[in-house]
């Protein structure tokens, strides 16, 4: 249970010691430490002791308090309703995946003992085995998934995690993200069999073009309207990841499906208002940019080419395209010019 007298000793060290000279600095390490060994309580208690009255009476304790930042109320409140709504079968299904989510902790933090991932995984399976019509069966299946696809296991984690993703669809149709894995909340509020239909195209592109694009149009077909967790539909993210399929890569000279590519890129202009799509979580663009740019790319009447750089540079001057988080980002309007100088010059 919190017992401040464990905590003062730290917040006087902090003082002592490591002193900034403004009153701000000094508040802000102070919350740090506070907000620190609040985890480390909260941690244990759910993990190593497994007490989970003490730790959602104690998550409500930090809640009550005043200045702790929004992403670490956000983590409370989902332990809050983690314990709360996820309690049946006597909790045991639960302590099964908190288990695992200690393990992925563990994974996350830089732990590189070999045996972790397997334990995870063993716990998953562990709780959907015994606990099948359980709460949180539709989003273990789904963490399960994920879990597979962290592994280097070539072909046959593919299949494992494919076989989840399907599981998912045939059996939880209309279950939503309710809670959130750590370390992110990215996927709260989404649904999760339309997801999992993204999933599965996802993973058979690389290997089975023909297969990913049907599984990409079930996506299109049975779930038009699903979002995102930034309110994007997943539509969005199907199509322009059929049209990659069909144009190839940028860079690269070779091209799938003209006929198809050009399909797509006249639905993304003319059904669609310029919009942001997000592909596996990692990749975003604009449709329209991304279409007309495809449009040159496939086209085989020069000035039709140039035609669509042109109007790249004048519509969407500011539009980025890239991997999130990373340094690889760029406008559309760059590589526009970059691509019509070199058109010019033929």
């Amino acid at each position: 249970m919190y017992k401040l007298g464990l905590l003062l000793p730290a917040i006087i060290f902090i003082w002592l010691f490591y002193t900034p000279s403004d009153l701000e600095a000094q508040e802000r390490v102070k919350r740090r430490v506070i907000r620190r060994y609040h985890q480390e309580e909260v941690e244990r208690l759910l993990y190593e002791k497994s007490n989970l009255d003490s730790a959602l009476y104690l998550c409500r304790k930090i809640i009550g308090t005043n200045n702790i930042p929004d992403d670490y109320r956000r983590e409370l409140e989902n332990n809050i309703k983690l314990i709360e709504n996820y309690s049946d079968y006597d909790r045991k299904p639960l302590k099964l995946y908190l288990q695992a989510r200690h393990l992925l902790l563990l994974i996350l933090s830089g732990n590189r003992s070999s045996e972790l991932p397997s334990k995870q995984g063993d716990s998953y399976r562990e709780l959907l085995s015994r606990y099948p019509r359980c709460k949180l069966a539709a989003f273990v299946h789904y963490q399960l998934a994920w879990h597979y696809m962290r592994q280097i296991g070539g072909a046959i984690a593919r299949e494992n995690a494919l076989a989840a993703y399907r599981e998912i669809i045939e059996n939880y149709p209309t279950a939503v993200f309710e809670i959130w894995d750590l370390p992110k909340d990215y996927l709260l509020g989404s649904s999760i069999a339309p997801l999992a239909q993204l999933k599965i195209a996802w993973l058979q592109q690389s290997s089975h073009r023909d297969t990913a694009l049907q599984a990409f149009q079930t996506v299109i077909d049975k779930y038009p309207e699903a979002l995102d967790q930034q309110k994007r539909k997943l539509a969005l993210s199907a199509y322009v990841s059929m049209l990659m399929l069909c144009s190839g890569d940028e860079d690269s000279n070779e091209i799938a499906d003209a006929r198809k590519a050009e399909e797509i890129c006249r639905i993304l202009l003319d059904k669609y208002p310029n919009q942001e799509y997000e592909i596996e979580g990692w990749y975003f663009g604009e449709i329209h940019p991304e279409a007309l740019m495809r449009l040159a790319k496939i086209s085989t009447d020069r000035e039709k080419a140039i035609g669509f750089y042109k109007r790249i540079i004048k519509d969407y001057p500011n539009s980025q395209e890239g991997k999130s988080g990373s340094d690889a980002v760029g406008f559309y309007s760059t590589l526009a010019q970059r691509r019509l100088n070199e058109l010019q010059q033929e």
